[in-house]
């Protein structure tokens, strides 16, 4: 899964996310693999740029609460910037001080799957190298795709600071002398700084996450599919069981229930929009929009299935190994490995994981809360 080009196009990322001083990640070339620095200064930049984020937030906050007084058409579109910057910077915030408070966690993690991925890549199943392309071709995508999602979304962001400074999702909106070029380059460079390392931030985030339950869920059809005996897959059962754990504690606990709650209001918010009130906005705020919806549906959606896919298929391999043992040899021996195995998956909660039913309820949700929108708003145009 973890081919040397995935490698190369993580160690691009991460090599990256160094230059910009505000990760504690970096990449060690010779031995190949990621590694957390050291560098007081780094986590001292980094902390000192997660504080803006309480600051917008409130500032947003009550930007909003003036907007949502106005019956105007401008009013609005600022309405709905100002719930995406609010939420946004919320979300944000999680994704930047994560890798902060669980730095060694994250790296341990990163460089336990790839040695994991190498070591299942030994099993023996029928088709094994075609598996391994495909999922490798998967996570070059995500990684792609998210990659691409982010630098657009950061180029249009832009576009509408430059289109609508005075708009008042931006600090600039309240500045007294806006005749100060100075003071516009200021902001200009203050917004194009802060928009591009946050979406990309994020945008990297989601990809990292998304190849990492890809990883689970592959490893598991793999031991599924293996030809080896018994005790051979459940140890590999266990293996993939501690990187689930490591998975599951290399990030706030709050932080998938709140972001999978954000999503959904947000898609709510950014299909109604879509449907009602596209009209009202300009082109690149219209493209934005759109980017905006198809992420709000589509990374829940593959969050949730896949997850919710974990859970059910370490379920039933469990149950296979238990009938795998009953007429061989060892019973006891392998039944006592057996016994000691649990279910698994990614966790939504301090003691709960996502199920399979986690993704059609999460579209429930989303399509009753849209539609309870167009009926309630039906004034709105």
């Amino acid at each position: 899964m973890f081919s040397p080009k995935v490698l190369r196009i993580i160690r691009s990322v991460i090599k990256f996310l160094e230059k910009t001083r505000l990760f504690p990640f970096a990449w060690d070339d010779a031995r190949n693999k990621m590694t957390v620095i050291r560098s007081k200064a780094t986590i001292i930049y980094s902390t000192i740029y997660c504080w803006h984020y309480p600051f917008y937030i409130c500032f947003t906050l009550v930007q909003l609460l003036h907007s949502i007084q106005s019956s105007t058409q401008k009013g609005i579109t600022d309405t709905y910037w100002l719930i995406m910057m609010t939420v946004g910077f919320r979300l944000i915030s999680v994704t930047m001080y994560g890798p902060l408070l669980k730095r060694n966690l994250q790296v341990a993690y990163f460089n336990q799957i790839v040695g994991l991925d190498e070591m299942i890549t030994k099993l023996s199943i029928p088709g094994s190298s075609r598996i391994m392309q495909k999922s490798a071709k998967w996570v070059e995508l995500v990684i792609k795709t998210n990659v691409l999602a982010a630098l657009t979304s950061s180029i249009f962001m832009n576009g509408i600071f430059l289109l609508k400074p005075s708009a008042p999702q931006y600090i600039y909106s309240v500045w007294p002398y806006k005749t100060s070029t100075c003071a516009f380059l200021i902001f200009t460079g203050f917004e194009f700084y802060t928009k591009t390392i946050n979406l990309i931030a994020t945008m990297l985030f989601q990809a990292w996450f998304l190849c990492a339950i890809m990883f689970e869920y592959t490893a598991l059809c793999i031991i599924r599919k293996s030809k080896d005996p018994v005790s051979t897959r459940i140890t590999y059962y266990k293996c993939v069981n501690l990187v689930n754990t490591l998975h599951n504690e290399s990030y706030p606990t709050h932080m998938l229930p709140e972001r999978i709650a954000f999503f959904g209001f947000l898609a709510v918010t950014s299909a109604f929009v879509v449907v009602r009130l596209l009209h009202n906005f300009q082109i690149v705020e219209q493209v934005l929009v759109l980017q905006f919806l198809a992420t709000m549906l589509i990374i829940p959606s593959v969050i949730l299935s896949l997850s919710g896919q974990i859970v059910k298929l370490s379920g039933n391999l469990k149950k296979e190994l238990e009938q795998s043992i009953v007429n061989g040899k060892n019973f006891k021996l392998h039944a006592k490995m057996v016994k000691s195995l649990r279910p698994f998956g990614v966790r939504i909660a301090p003691i709960q994981t996502v199920h399979s039913y986690g993704f059609p309820v999460y579209l429930g949700y989303v399509v009753s809360n849209f539609t309870t929108v167009l009926v309630n708003y039906a004034h709105l145009e």
